[in-house]
């Protein structure tokens, strides 16, 4: 019976370890950032997942637009970025999923507070015309 409980642990831990392997997501990148219906789209949601997180929906869909704006200069890459609002800073990337784009909400921070879920994220959203590549 020892016998048995033992492999049943290396089973369950094996099972553990692979569920954690492929929840793993890499980040992506917009490909038609010059789109301003995949724009329109990526400030919507954006805005969004910040209401929905409790910011007042005012100040999500101005911060949401200053982000739009600014990617004319900084367009978004393969990496986590940062958005700062009214009292909480929120961190998303961009996952591509079959070539379509995928903002997942990994990170918030209020005052002292810092939240992380990088398994099943925070929140995310379908960024509708919008395409991937990894």
């Amino acid at each position: 019976m020892i016998f048995f409980r033992h492999y049943r642990s290396i089973i369950c831990g094996w099972i553990v370890l692979w569920g954690i392997l492929c929840s793993c997501a890499s980040v992506g990148k917009i490909t038609n950032q010059d789109d301003s219906e995949c724009l329109k789209n990526f400030q919507t949601q954006l805005a969004l997942v910040m209401t929905e997180e409790g910011e007042p929906q005012l100040s999500a869909q101005r911060i949401a637009s200053k982000i739009v704006a600014g990617l004319s200069f900084h367009p978004l890459g393969r990496r986590i970025f940062l958005v700062e609002g009214e009292d909480t800073d929120y961190s998303f990337f961009i996952q591509n999923n079959n070539g379509q784009c995928v903002l997942r909400l990994v990170r918030t921070r209020k005052g002292f507070t810092t939240y992380t879920n990088n398994l099943t994220y925070i929140n995310s959203k379908d960024i509708p015309i919008c395409r991937c590549e990894d």
